[in-house]
């Protein structure tokens, strides 16, 4: 096993969040909340910053990064060795701590990926109940962070993700929410937040050929990107199944594939490394790099083993066999199909893709 393959590590530097939305299974975590040691932090960074290609370090498993204490030095420490960072945040401090959008855009991190998700009124309700922050807060404080840094001389580009709750044959959410629904709905907030964001930017003819080029064709259930500005890209995201631990009746998988603890690797705030950001609750742990390196744990028997499964496109583990399930036989089988078929096939086209 060599660090080359990694395209993903995602690093918890807190596991405290201010939202409780029902989309997400924090309101279910039994871990400890706690803040990862700054100290533990950097020893992770300088052990990423060896490894032979340049994943992307994403701040981000459960809670919320910029309620991290060190949120800023951990930003300079990732920056300093040149890691592809990508800050992944819910964006209510943007309103809540307004001084964060200027030190945020000071910065200067390669990426940060606002979780909008709701993208109005109605839909910002399944975020939890806030005394300070209203949904039109909420939302400005988004546009003038993403505004200001559209015109500030940072690198950052900024993401905004928006959350696809569409029934498709092989979804199999966490939970049946209604957020956005079909091709209408979805183009409607996107275009809409495009006018937002983009308005007195260019002329508005001009941004509405964009906008209509931009979003005239769109799919569902599965990721897609926009980028509407050279800083600003629309990402619209189907809705997660975190490992489906809430699904009583249950088709178990069998076989199928993932790149877990080969192309991507999640660590908790406590140091526990675990093969992918949806095993949450550290289900699968692999080591700790507390007192071990991450070359050495995913060289140990664990990852390996894991690994192997995969490799013989076999899934034995029990939340694996959870994640790449289904509530029906059939949508069981499709999944476990797909899962191979996107891994397998359509992954590695799309990676070339990236690379010409």
């Amino acid at each position: 096993m060599t660090t080359s393959s990694f395209e993903h590590i995602h690093i918890e530097v807190t596991n405290v969040c201010n939202f409780a939305c029902e989309f997400c299974p924090d309101m279910i975590l039994k871990r400890p909340r706690g803040h990862m040691k700054l100290d533990l932090l950097r020893k992770i960074l300088d052990e990423v910053a060896t490894f032979e290609n340049r994943p992307t370090v994403l701040f981000h498993v459960m809670g919320e990064p910029m309620l991290y204490p060190h949120i800023f030095e951990a930003i300079d420490m990732a920056v300093e060795r040149d890691l592809n960072l990508e800050l992944i945040t819910n964006g209510s401090t943007f309103h809540l701590v307004p001084k964060h959008i200027e030190k945020l855009i000071a910065a200067n991190a390669p990426k940060v990926t606002i979780s909008l998700q709701t993208p109005d009124e109605d839909s910002f309700a399944i975020r939890g109940e806030f005394k300070n922050l209203s949904a039109d807060d909420y939302f400005q404080g988004i546009i003038n962070f993403t505004r200001e840094n559209m015109q500030s001389d940072s690198r950052t580009v900024v993401q905004i993700k928006f959350l696809d709750s569409t029934p498709t044959l092989f979804s199999m959410p966490y939970k049946n929410l209604r957020v956005i629904d079909g091709r209408d709905e979805l183009r409607h907030h996107l275009s809409g937040w495009a006018q937002k964001l983009l308005k007195g930017s260019m002329p508005n003819a001009k941004l509405d050929a964009l906008i209509q080029k931009e979003f005239a064709r769109l799919l569902l259930g599965v990721p897609q990107f926009f980028q509407i500005h050279p800083k600003i890209i629309l990402h619209s995201f189907p809705l997660e199944n975190w490992g489906n631990l809430e699904q009583d009746e249950f088709f178990p998988a069998k076989i199928g594939y993932c790149d877990g603890a080969v192309g991507q690797i999640g660590i908790l705030q406590d140091g526990s490394v675990t093969p992918c950001c949806t095993d949450y609750e550290g289900l699968i742990p692999l080591g700790d790099v507390s007192n071990r390196s991450l070359e050495e744990i995913l060289t140990d028997a664990p990852a390996r083993n894991l690994r192997e499964d995969f490799r013989r496109l076999r899934v034995n583990n029990p939340l694996c066999q959870r994640c790449l399930g289904a509530d029906t036989r059939s949508k069981a089988i499709v999944r476990q199909v797909g899962a191979i078929g996107y891994y397998k096939l359509i992954k590695p086209v799309l990676r070339r893709k990236q690379r010409v």
